[in-house]
């Protein structure tokens, strides 16, 4: 039996990207938005969701793609210290990825220059960047922990 592992796919402006399913808790469509003063250009404010006030990044506008989806979406992702949401222009797929479709990051790539790109999977013509949610996000929570706490 091949070793296969579960990603959530989608796209941020003209590239490609997938995270762990077991990070991602829900996806929903773009809520309302509250905004936070003060706070990074990527952390476009928090939502309630259900009882629960979560913090939405712009996931376009951390990785630098100036480029916003006609609908944009957002994945609920599980971290250690708590939910974040992520907006991405588009959520593809659910992947089954099997370890030979995944490589390494190449030395010397646009994509090598970022701790949170891991690793490279690979479908016939398509190239996903894989994708540390944490890294990601977590870089910025104390930032805007310590604004919303002012």
């Amino acid at each position: 039996m091949k070793d296969s592992q579960k990603f959530l796919s989608f796209i941020v402006g003209s590239e490609s990207f997938a995270v762990p399913l077991l990070k991602v808790r829900e996806v929903i469509g773009m809520p309302e938005v509250t905004a936070i003063p003060q706070a990074p250009a990527h952390v476009v404010g928090i939502i309630n969701l259900r009882g629960q006030i979560i913090t939405i990044f712009d996931l376009r506008s951390r990785l630098g793609s100036g480029t916003k989806g006609e609908q944009p979406t957002v994945i609920i992702c599980e971290m250690p210290f708590g939910q974040m949401g992520m907006i991405v222009d588009m959520v593809s797929s659910v992947l089954s990825a099997e370890s030979e479709q995944i490589s390494e990051v190449p030395p010397g790539s646009r994509a090598a220059n970022h701790d949170f790109i891991t690793n490279i999977y690979s479908q016939e013509d398509e190239l996903i960047l894989m994708l540390d949610v944490e890294k990601v996000i977590g870089r910025d929570i104390k930032v805007t922990q310590a604004t919303s706490a002012a």
